[in-house]
């Protein structure tokens, strides 16, 4: 859409003119824009069409709504939500992002408190209608069905049957047998079909960290909340580690001391630290899947809603790149 163009759909949804319409840069799935309304700084967000089941919208307003009136404070303040133009405005976040070398103990302690805050809402009356975060899984057996429903995808791609995009050379060569090792592993570690108890379930933003926050003089303000939702502690300490974002490339001292704080968090999860070691390797290649959909026809929509794409042919290849580091990286870990 032009600049004029958004300009009239939040003109028109907050019924009062606007100005200084400035488009933000960073998010892979949605576009954003800041603009003042009001003399009020505010951030309107575009969603793309729901697909595959999946409302992000909603997820998001829903989420960040629950945690608001809640007294979660660390969140930009929900403003108003539009379904039908898959628009949501949201307060201004006045804040920075941080590079990984810059992040310190004292940021570590302020992720887990937020996720601790969070957590304490796990028996409100209203977490019961919270569903489960994006990608979900409680058990060995569904983390692997749900990693091989993405190498599927990736199998189903055009770009699988060009050899000169490198995408089914990586895939039968490298995320395969990594995958299928892993997989062996957990299952040795884990009973495969053993889910999670209802009780260590917890609330999870998902996709959380550095890289989806913003620090100003008074603390964190956490971001995207799309994914929100009932999750396995367990995947929040992997994801933390294993996250691709460059501003998550963090000291390793750093990552222990979230995944030590995790466990203290959760201390009634006796497992948590045997389920970490055992999903560390699977999400890894999760992460590694995830990497790829570059290759994916509906994931390269989505990108070119939210963003201005670079060349493909160069993203894939940096984007390979990124999925052979993970695979690499997961060793290191375990």
């Amino acid at each position: 859409m032009t600049r004029y163009a958004i300009t009239q759909i939040v003109s028109e949804t907050t019924g009062t003119r606007i100005e200084n319409l400035v488009r933000l840069h960073g998010g892979l799935n949605s576009a954003v824009y800041a603009f003042t309304c009001a003399e009020r700084r505010l951030i309107a967000k575009f969603y793309p069409t729901p697909d595959a089941g999946r409302d992000r919208l909603q997820q998001e307003y829903d989420a960040v709504t629950f945690l608001w009136h809640n007294g979660i404070r660390q969140i930009p303040a929900p403003f108003l939500c539009r379904p039908e133009k898959q628009l949501a405005i949201y307060a201004f976040v006045d804040g920075r992002g941080m590079p990984a070398d810059d992040i310190r103990t004292q940021d570590i302690d302020a992720a887990t408190a937020f996720i601790a805050g969070v957590n304490e809402l796990r028996a409100h009356s209203d977490a019961v209608t919270i569903g489960n975060a994006s990608d979900a899984g409680y058990s060995p057996t569904q983390i692997a069905d749900s990693i091989e429903h993405r190498i599927q995808t990736l199998r189903s791609a055009p770009a699988y049957a060009d050899a000169s995009t490198g995408l089914a050379a990586f895939l039968e060569m490298d995320l395969v047998p990594a995958y299928q090792t892993a997989a062996a592993a957990a299952r040795e570690m884990l009973d495969p079909m053993q889910e999670l108890p209802l009780s260590h379930r917890v609330l999870s933003p998902s996709d959380f960290g550095f890289h989806n926050g913003l620090k100003s003089d008074y603390g964190w303000t956490f971001l995207d909340f799309e994914h929100f939702g009932w999750d396995d502690p367990a995947k929040i300490v992997c994801d933390f580690a294993l996250h691709p974002h460059p501003a998550m490339d963090i000291a390793p001292k750093l990552k222990e001391k979230f995944r030590a704080s995790m466990q203290s968090i959760f201390s009634a999860d006796t497992d948590l630290e045997a389920r970490t070691d055992a999903y560390t390797p699977l999400f890894a290649c999760k992460w590694a899947c995830i990497l790829l959909n570059e290759f994916v026809p509906r994931h390269i929509a989505r990108r070119r809603h939210a963003t201005d794409t670079a060349d493909l042919a160069t993203t894939r290849k940096t984007q390979l790149a990124k999925a052979q580091r993970m695979l690499e990286s997961a060793d290191a870990l375990v």
